[in-house]
């Protein structure tokens, strides 16, 4: 029975086919904890903390979007249980799949996008809950991007992968890129995520992060639930209780189904922490709440609505 460190050497080296219906983007958020020594857990660009400062024990969440289906080099042919489609400029030619990563820790995030990698990578495994005893007994999620500049010794470089397996217990259903998969426990100790940063001056970032929680493709969440979230973060912010009010009359007129009184408390609710951003609320805070807001307000569809709510001046 090959170990994991076998297997994926195989599959760095071996071309294999597996096929699924219904292109679209799928998208695979990590969360945990840092791990390491300080050599591989440093950020010496200062990306998330003080140049040079250690990354270990802090928490971090990365987020990867992509559409598998979009790279060009299909892999696992006539593997019943793997599905792998690898794409980019390492193959000599513009098959990669476009690319987004946002990457937080220490509360700050990097977001990067490469509409032409370098290499992009995703592959699924589902031998362990399908047993299939021809192959090692394991469940294995995987998305690897390198953008271009990991080509050169000397140009900016992103590369992210983030490896999810389990031995014992099983967490992906089928072979789809396009099903929804979520694993916050049975996921082996050896499942990391992986993360490198280095500026135009070569100077980088990077760590290993333990996995907890693996979410693939995750539902999305409802106006309610943003909502209900931002009336939790607004609690106490402000003068008085004038904005945690105005978000729970929203959430009051969301709930009979009263979509512009829902939009006016919103729009009412943006003026005033516009107007208090650097007074009663920080500025950054004050951003936060107005952006979180406007998404909810996008969401609803506040904007196409017959008299749409202005911004006061």
């Amino acid at each position: 029975m090959q170990t994991i460190a076998s297997w994926l050497l195989a599959v760095m080296l071996i071309a294999f086919e597996g096929v699924v219906s219904d292109a679209q983007a799928w998208t695979v958020v990590v969360s945990g904890v840092i791990s390491g020594d300080l050599d591989h857990a440093i950020d010496d660009a200062g990306l998330f903390v003080m140049p040079g400062g250690s990354l270990i024990g802090l928490t971090y969440t990365e987020t990867i979007t992509t559409d598998p289906l979009l790279n060009g080099h299909p892999q696992c042919v006539g593997d019943a249980s793997c599905l792998e489609r690898d794409g980019g400029n390492y193959y000599g030619d513009n098959s990669g799949a476009p690319y987004t990563i946002t990457t937080t820790v220490n509360g700050v995030s990097y977001t990067q996008t490469e509409t032409s990698p370098f290499l992009n990578r995703a592959y699924l495994i589902d031998a362990l809950s399908i047993n299939d005893t021809t192959t090692t007994l394991q469940d294995v999620a995987n998305q690897e991007i390198d953008s271009n500049g990991c080509s050169s010794v000397y140009l900016a470089c992103t590369v992210s992968y983030v490896l999810a397996y389990s031995h014992t217990t099983p967490f992906v259903p089928m072979l789809s890129f396009t099903q929804s998969i979520t694993a916050s426990t049975g996921l082996d100790p050896g499942s990391i995520t992986y993360f490198a940063f280095r500026n135009s001056a070569g100077v980088s970032t990077l760590f290993y992060g333990s996995i907890s929680t693996l979410s693939i493709n995750p539902p999305p969440v409802s106006q309610q639930q943003q909502l209900t979230a931002l009336l939790a973060e607004v609690k106490g912010v402000g003068p008085g209780k004038s904005l945690a009010s105005k978000v729970a009359l929203a959430l009051m007129f969301y709930a009979v189904k009263d979509a512009q009184a829902t939009c006016a408390m919103l729009s009412a609710f943006v003026n005033e922490a516009e107007a208090q951003a650097g007074k009663k609320i920080g500025e950054a805070l004050a951003e936060k709440l107005i952006a979180d807001a406007q998404a909810i307000e996008a969401a609803i569809g506040c904007n196409s609505m017959d008299g749409a709510y202005s911004r006061q001046p």
